[in-house]
């Protein structure tokens, strides 16, 4: 499942609208996510709640500003489709 799906296609917008901490790159931030959804999907954790695989994409900007960082966006994280910019997220 796509982060920014869960998040409405408003993901940007989210990213945009977080508080300024510890800048960490998009790439990161999505490896972090997908590192934890693994490991609760290993677990047989693939529920909504707190620490359970679908949550943490639909908390993905939450739980990274959580950690102490905003994810910093530098225009690499978009690439051209079809004349339309997108993001690889």
């Amino acid at each position: 499942m796509c982060i920014d799906a869960c998040y409405e296609h408003k993901l940007l917008v989210r990213i945009l609208e977080m508080p300024e901490k510890n800048p960490i790159h998009l790439s990161d931030a999505i490896d972090i996510i997908r590192s934890r959804r693994m490991e609760a999907l290993k677990a047989g954790d693939g529920g909504m709640k707190p620490g359970q695989s679908s949550w943490y994409l639909h908390n993905f900007v939450r739980y990274i500003s959580d950690l102490g960082y905003h994810i910093e966006l530098t225009g690499d994280e978009f690439e051209p489709v079809g004349g339309v910019s997108e993001i690889r997220a």
